[in-house]
């Protein structure tokens, strides 16, 4: 069951220590590790922040959080939801909202590690997102944007970007909500985004996204993700009848 927490009910506070693993599961990541790139050598061992505790302090949910890396995040997949070394990722969610009021998504690429699995825009979460203790959600979520589909924040969008909620599923994922609106309709946010693919360099780290989807709101969009034949990230249905993220 996934679980919505609005953003004012929420603290998430990241630990500066890493995860330590004991040396026989550290040993089995490494050796998972292995495995994994002998198929896919361009996968990158890199962080991934993970929810380590959650707790009720009154009104509010504090959750902690500590990085850990990709080897262990794809290692612990394989694990019972209630394992203590199951990585559960904490991530700012880019939630990109057309004129249409549409969620747009991304479907992603064949050659990463969940194929077609569609999404929202971003997600990982680096160091450079966390600020002493805290994490900078809306700042990750406009890094993920500008990577994913070439938005300047400062130039293309009219309104600042706002953290609305999470979307919170033990075992599976922690994604933060955060609302841009954009100033486009979806036929020119997918031109634009066409031109900005077909511009990248070569050289340049691998597209992640095979293609962008437009999601409408409620249970339309609901019934979209329902009627598909790829998987969806379980969050979606979360965001898609919270009213914070409503056009």
């Amino acid at each position: 069951m996934v679980e919505w927490i609005p953003a004012s009910s929420l603290k998430v506070v990241v630990q500066p220590e890493p995860l330590a693993l004991p040396n026989w599961l550290q040993q089995a990541v490494d050796a998972h590790w292995q495995m994994v790139i002998r198929d896919h050598p361009h996968f990158y061992r890199g962080p991934v922040l993970s929810v380590v505790a959650v707790s009720q302090r009154g009104a509010e949910r504090h959750v902690l959080a500590r990085f850990t890396d990709y080897a262990h995040y794809l290692f612990s997949r394989h694990l019972p939801l209630a394992d203590r070394f199951r990585v559960c990722p904490l991530f700012a969610a880019a939630c990109p909202i057309t004129r249409e009021g549409y969620l747009v998504v991304g479907q992603m690429a064949e050659a990463t590690a969940r194929p077609l699995l569609v999404q929202a825009i971003g997600g990982t979460a680096t160091p450079v997102d966390v600020e002493g203790t805290t994490f900078l959600a809306t700042g990750s979520a406009l890094r993920q944007l500008h990577e994913v589909l070439g938005i300047d924040p400062a130039r293309d969008l009219a309104a600042p970007a706002q953290l609305v909620g999470a979307a919170y599923e033990p075992g599976y994922a922690l994604a933060l909500a955060v609302r841009i609106d954009l100033p486009w309709d979806w036929p020119t946010l997918e031109a634009r985004t066409a031109r900005y693919w077909a511009a990248r360099q070569a050289g340049q780290p691998t597209q992640e996204h095979s293609r962008l989807l437009a999601l409408p709101w409620g249970e339309a969009g609901l019934e979209v993700l329902r009627s598909a034949q790829w998987e969806a990230a379980r969050y979606l249905e979360a965001f898609l009848t919270q009213p914070s993220l409503r056009p």
